[in-house]
């Protein structure tokens, strides 16, 4: 006798018509980028001090916004590189969950993308407490501003979610870790 698979097809068209549709809903929930540039009269640096606000108060559309509009100017990166605020959450968190002897590598890392990545589930799960599967939406809708710059998430075709992709320690240093 022939057991039956009991397994789902997963149907990809589906999950991304659905993927495709909550982003849409992601863009109406966001401020416009030229209200949060006069904000900051349109200084990129103010706009830092927007998003300290906003995580402060947990304004999670203005977190968002000011993210989207930073990565627009280009000021993301530079901003966890030099901005001590964000630097030492970053800091705090990858020796918290990777260990005290890693903390110090994003100092001297070069991928741009792993930082950003720590950065976003810092600020959108850990000190927004958005629900994880929208931090991870988020996180996807971000990390596409960026034409070419990788992402932050991947889709798990046998289940058809989003996840985060995974970190590892090599050394003294954090890496992508190939098991996905």
């Amino acid at each position: 006798e022939k057991e039956e698979e009991s397994v789902e097809d997963i149907n990809v068209k589906d999950i991304l018509d659905k993927l495709h549709k909550e982003l849409l809903d992601i863009e109406k929930e966001i401020f416009p980028s030229d209200f949060i540039l006069s904000e900051g009269n349109n200084d990129i640096h103010k706009v830092r001090d927007i998003l300290w606000n906003a995580i402060g108060v947990q304004d999670s559309n203005k977190v968002v916004s000011c993210i989207k509009v930073l990565l627009e100017k280009k000021a993301l990166d530079l901003m966890l590189h030099d901005d001590s605020r964000f630097k030492s959450i970053v800091k705090r968190y990858v020796g918290l969950h990777y260990g005290n002897n890693v903390e110090n590598y994003l100092d001297i890392n070069s991928d741009k993308l792993l930082a950003r990545r720590i950065f976003l589930e810092i600020v959108l799960v850990d000190k927004l407490k958005i629900e994880e599967r929208k931090g991870i939406l988020f996180a996807f809708y971000l990390s596409n501003l960026i034409s070419k710059s990788g992402q932050v998430v991947y889709l798990d075709e046998d289940d058809g979610k989003l996840y985060w992709r995974l970190l590892q320690v090599n050394g003294n240093q954090l890496a992508w870790s190939n098991n996905i």
